[in-house]
């Protein structure tokens, strides 16, 4: 099946499991533009992901092709209930947002068509740690049984935040399509999924459609300031056929983009992790922090509809009542950020809160009696409710630093939350996040010249002289102008959003978007300090490397959608002078992506890398013996049985085969994968080193009965012979299997069978 079709067939499948549930989403997203067909399909994968996990945790149900069916047929079933009586009412409000919805309904199409012809380009699932992902893809995929298996530490579930996975294995189980081509769609889907969703979200949020679009722009597309920077450095912009298109791109170009803040000097050890949404898109490692970034959105657009619901007005019981299913959607919504990335629910948690808070401040304003304020106040315990419905996620999972075995960073146990030693500098921060800084600015500097003209401006001017003299006293004490400059904004933004939630003035009121905004922007400013002042101690780089990673990430989404907002209420108040400094810089924001599309778009395919979406065709072509034994285990071996092979360390993709090529590639659980990178999930080096040992052991000694214990220790039903253990183990160690167990497959590696 060629490429075009495959993507279409892709396509129509993700439309399937949105109008499955198209008449849950009308009762939730009405009010929006696209009355919640958009919504509808992140939301169809939600739902059928949530229903075949907690189903199979409580009852054992299959995650199968089969299971996915009869969840969604169900689904069906209940938006089909919904539909009959209201489907006229359903079907003219929808006809009379046809425009709008073509319009976003073609937007999203080309995003898709655009990150599929940039995987098509760059098909191969060979670099950094696609290989971690493909296996828990592939072990989701393959498996039935909820937890997941962990493939490469069999015995034991992945310890590891693997809702995303689940998400996008959910979808290639019903696909019928190739892992290595599942996988590259999987990538496509986050990127059409974010920009179709920030689109809508930015119509409900400003009600212009060119404002929505550049809430897509801000919120999936643009990148940082440094990939200005580097083009000035790289002296290029277009890398040809002959510089090594892909190579020359990812390596020189993009992967320097999103490493930008050092913890220290640089060089060394001291770069940090400053990825955006658009280098994680095109990146194309499937982790959490990507996957999740359709799913963030769709709780934004949650929230909205939440301000939106009238819990405010409405008395408690017909509240209940009427908006349980909305009530439901965001425990189910908050709960699964955490599923597919653990630290996106303290996150957005933060961000909730300031919607309950908008709700209860608005409730306070109408007079509302202290039963109702009362019951507002009780919303705040959602986020613990989101946790309890994903409880046995959380229970399974174990954190590295609080293993029962020793810690790896000494024999006490690790504080896990410590004191920075470094800050970032202020040009390296500027390069992250200028673009951000410089629509708050501009929007502190229009509130200045209002409280001037209400307050007078000599007490506005000397209230800025006093608060500029503390900055800077405070600054030149700290030593740190970021530490400084992000608190001082912290608080800033904090007093905005308070006064316009709690304490709103008649003449001077501020929209419930604006509100929203500032109380998400708010939560922002505090993370960025916060990460400034503290880091989470773990097995990762520098200090600050993952700290700054997991928490600086979701800040580029929430800005995203808020930005546009208090940009568009300049826009409207006449300030458009303010904005000229923030338009040129999203100019340069969009350097990265533009130098990114222009050559894939133009550039010619790289001679030696035919260009098609199957993620696994380059071991088809320089290691066909891993291939013909992936294709043999795929097609007849069944379930999940234990497969031995050598041990990786990690990131090793080349000859004479990948490390853990397959267990990777196919699922199948074997003994002990990447060492590194299972240490890193269990921060339990012991048993890791006494894997590798055992496997060392069965691999090389010539005696049978010590490798047939210890292959009945670990569960192991077949053996696999290929490139990495000829070259790591001895022609005496492995030729006891040749005499001694059968053959599975033979072609250039061979599989055994364990007696």
């Amino acid at each position: 099946m060629s490429d075009f079709f495959v993507a279409v067939w892709w396509y129509l499948l993700l439309s399937l499991y949105g109008l499955a549930v198209f008449p849950i989403s009308f009762l939730i997203f009405r009010s929006f533009p696209d009355r919640g067909l958009l919504l509808a399909r992140p939301l169809g994968m939600l739902l059928v992901t949530y229903l075949c996990w907690i189903l199979g945790y409580a009852f054992g149900f299959p995650f199968s092709v089969l299971g996915e069916l009869l969840v969604i047929v169900v689904l069906a079933g209940l938006s089909l209930w919904i539909l009959l009586p209201r489907r006229r009412r359903i079907f003219r409000t929808v006809r009379s947002s046809t425009g709008f919805l073509l319009l976003a309904e073609g937007i999203t199409l080309l995003a898709f068509l655009l990150l599929v012809q940039a995987r098509r380009h760059d098909p191969n699932l060979n670099h950094t740690e696609m290989a971690m992902d493909l296996a828990f893809f592939r072990s989701l995929w393959r498996g039935t049984g909820i937890p997941p298996v962990d493939p490469w530490f069999a015995g034991e579930p992945i310890n590891y935040y693997y809702g995303g996975y689940m998400i996008f294995a959910a979808v290639s189980k019903l696909s019928g399509l190739t892992a290595g081509i599942a996988y590259n769609l999987s990538v496509a889907t986050v990127f059409m999924l974010a920009v179709s969703v920030s689109f809508v979200l930015g119509a409900a949020l400003t009600g212009s459609r060119v404002w929505a679009g550049i809430t897509a722009v801000c919120a999936a597309i643009i990148g940082n300031l440094a990939g200005v920077v580097r083009i000035v450095e790289y002296g290029k912009v277009y890398f040809s056929p002959g510089d090594e298109l892909i190579y020359k791109f990812k390596w020189g170009y993009l992967w320097n983009c999103s490493r930008v803040i050092y913890d220290g000097d640089p060089g060394g050890n001291t770069q940090t992790i400053n990825e955006f949404p658009f280098f994680a898109e095109t990146w194309a490692n499937l982790h959490g922090h990507m996957s999740n970034i359709p799913f963030v959105l769709l709780f934004v657009a949650l929230l909205v509809a939440f301000l939106r619901s009238g819990l405010d007005r409405l008395p408690v019981g017909k509240s209940l009542r009427l908006r349980w299913p909305l009530l439901l959607l965001l425990v189910i919504s908050l709960g699964g950020l955490g599923f597919v990335n653990l630290f996106d629910l303290p996150v957005f948690s933060l961000v909730y809160g300031c919607a309950v808070l908008i709700l209860v401040g608005q409730a306070w304003q109408r007079k509302k009696p202290i039963r109702h304020l009362a019951f507002l106040c009780s919303l705040f315990a959602f986020p613990l409710m989101a946790y309890l419905a994903y409880f046995p996620f959380h229970r399974d999972f174990i954190p590295p630093l609080q293993y029962p075995a020793a810690f790896p960073f000494g024999s006490e146990k690790e504080t896990l939350i410590r004191f920075a030693e470094h800050h970032s500098g202020l040009w390296e921060f500027l390069c992250v996040f200028g673009l951000h800084i410089s629509v708050l600015l501009a929007y502190l500097c229009w509130k200045a010249g209002e409280s001037a003209r209400s307050l007078g401006k000599e007490i506005v001017g000397m209230i800025g002289i006093a608060a500029a003299t503390f900055f800077l006293i405070f600054a030149g004490l700290s030593g740190h102008l970021v530490w400084s400059a992000t608190l001082c904004g912290s608080v800033l933004f904090t007093s905005l959003f308070l006064k316009s939630a709690l304490f709103p003035s008649a003449e001077n009121k501020v929209p419930s978007s604006e509100r929203f905004a500032l109380g998400a922007v708010a939560v922002c400013l505090w993370i960025w300090w916060g990460c400034e002042v503290f880091f989470i101690k773990d097995n990762y780089g520098c200090q600050r490397m993952n700290t700054l990673f997991k928490f600086h990430f979701p800040t580029w989404l929430i800005l995203g959608f808020t930005l546009p907002v208090l940009a568009q209420r300049l826009w409207v108040q006449g300030q458009k002078a303010l904005l000229v400094v923030p338009g040129m810089l999203i100019a340069l924001s969009l350097a990265c992506p533009l130098v990114f599309f222009g050559n894939v778009l133009t550039g010619s395919a790289n001679p030696t890398q035919p260009m098609g979406l199957d993620g696994q065709d380059y071991l088809k072509r320089h290691f066909p013996a891993a291939y013909e034994m992936i294709c043999f285990v795929d097609n007849n071996i069944p379930g999940q049985p234990v497969i031995l092979e050598a041990p990786g360390t990690a990131y090793r993709y080349d000859a004479p085969a990948p490390e853990n090529v397959l267990s990777a590639n196919t699922g199948a659980p074997t003994v002990l994968g990447w060492e590194n990178h299972e240490g890193l999930w269990r921060g339990h080096p012991q048993e890791m080193g006494l894997r590798k040992q055992d496997i060392t052991t069965i691999y090389s000694t010539p005696d049978l009965q010590a490798a047939t214990q210890l292959l009945k220790k670990y569960g192991v039903s077949y053996l696999y012979v290929g490139g990495q253990e000829r070259r790591q183990y001895p022609a005496q160690g492995l030729e006891k299997f040749e005499a001694h167990f059968p053959v599975e497959f033979r072609g250039a590696d061979v599989l055994y069978r364990v007696p």
